[in-house]
């Protein structure tokens, strides 16, 4: 019995299974009678019965797209690779050119290198569309060997009386006035994609960031880009610097020292302590470690490189603080709330409501973050969510301040980093 309609129908494997089981049993009329599908069907799968019996069940054809034309692939495949390795791009239409090209080497006739094939090609070797990103930080090829030296420089170094509160880590963040996303829900079709700022994005100041083991936020610094002091009355729970590049150097990292590091709990009883900092110049002059070493601070300086594997503020706090600092920026441009030029531009937030935000958004930074930053990179005894009270052991030998100053200079090569092999990485604001 034939179908009425003219629309082709496909069945699964499973179902071709049953047809030719009753047809052997029966008759191949009777199968069509009973199952309502073409004889001639039924004789095509019971000739193709051993295939047939080899599919899954949920199968409905078996397609052998086996190109004619794979002897191409591993040379092409390399060539990209080359290609690659150069850092060169490499698009479809340049494939099917090079594929040509060798086809024509190898004498193979009627290959076309059509643009399903460079999309067959592609899926056989694993390649696909990607987009261009920026280059990532690379990791040192002895990075593992570094990370353990700096642990160990770390527990060999840390104060034998020093609670979580006293193991520190300080990093600059640099920020723009304008901090718009990058991605946003659009019709598709639109030719252009705007999001609305205030002009403003390259206008960068930076912050300076530092939290301790137990979980203890400290007062944010905020540095601008201006000669002078501003004039708004900004919060008091930010502290406010300023110079003409807008970042940090050695005045700036002495006065940090002694009004953010020295205010922490217990701090100003000349604790000793340890403080993760970066490689960045400012952090190790001869000036700051002398300061350092007169409060009882002993400096870990990351290898250049890594700060992406051992600093607390990279691996969990900067970047959610970043992400409640651009909802902040985006309720107030969605808000009323805004002054304008004479030439209809909106003006930029102040310096004012800059710190506010900084203020709130490190507010939500939790304490379970900020511990969690400094267990993953193991750079502290024990676990920091236990009781951070080491006892203080009267037997053991206290180290005065010339003591501590030679212990710190001995901890530390000539230009300020510990005395394993690390490179130095500068850090240049107009490259951040």
């Amino acid at each position: 019995m034939s179908t009425t309609s003219n629309k082709r129908k496909s069945y699964t494997a499973a179902f071709k299974r049953q047809v030719i089981k009753f047809a052997e049993e029966n008759s191949n009329a009777e199968a069509e009678r009973n199952f309502h599908v073409m004889e001639n069907n039924i004789r095509r799968w019971r000739k193709n019965k051993e295939v047939i019996g080899g599919m899954s069940s949920k199968m409905k054809a078996r397609r052998f797209g086996i190109s004619p034309f794979t002897e191409v692939d591993l040379p092409l495949k390399q060539w990209i690779i080359n290609e690659r390795t150069a850092f060169r791009p490499v698009s479809t239409l340049d494939i099917a050119g090079k594929a040509k090209c060798l086809a024509t080497e190898l004498k193979m006739v009627g290959f076309t290198a059509s643009s399903s094939w460079v999309r067959r090609f592609m899926k056989r070797c694993g390649l696909s569309l990607r987009t261009r990103t920026s280059l990532a930080q690379k990791l040192p090829d002895d990075y593992e060997e570094k990370i353990q030296n700096f642990r160990d420089f770390c527990n060999r170094n840390q104060p034998k009386n020093c609670q979580y509160m006293h193991y520190g880590n300080m990093d600059e963040i640099p920020m723009s006035f304008d901090i718009p996303p990058n991605k946003t829900i659009n019709e598709i079709g639109s030719q252009s994609i705007v999001i609305n700022t205030t002009g403003h994005e390259k206008m960068n100041f930076t912050l300076v960031l530092c939290v301790t083991a137990d979980g203890s936020k400290l007062k944010p610094m905020v540095i601008f880009k201006r000669k002078t002091n501003i004039r708004e009355k900004v919060t008091d729970k930010v502290i406010v610097r300023y110079n003409e590049k807008g970042w940090m150097n050695e005045e700036i990292m002495c006065d940090w020292l002694n009004t953010v590091w020295r205010s922490r709990h217990q701090g100003f009883f000349n604790n000793k302590s340890m403080l993760i900092l970066d490689s960045m110049n400012a952090h190790k002059t001869t000036k700051v470690l002398e300061l350092m070493a007169r409060n009882h601070v002993i400096p870990a300086i990351i290898p250049g490189g890594l700060t992406k594997k051992l600093q607390p503020l990279d691996i969990s706090i900067n970047k959610p603080f970043k992400s409640h600092m651009r909802q902040l920026w985006r309720d107030w441009m969605a808000s009323d709330n805004h002054t304008y030029t004479k030439t209809g531009r909106m003006r930029r937030a102040s310096y004012a409501q800059i710190c506010s935000w900084v203020s709130i958004a490190w507010n939500k930074i939790t304490t379970e973050t900020i511990i969690n930053g400094f267990r993953h990179p193991q750079l502290i005894p024990g676990n920091a969510t236990s009781d951070p009270m080491i006892e203080d052991d009267s037997n053991d030998e206290d180290m005065d301040d010339h003591n501590f100053c030679n212990l710190s200079k001995q901890s530390l090569d000539v230009d300020g980093n510990p005395n394993f092999d690390m490179e130095i990485e500068d850090v240049d604001f107009d490259e951040l």
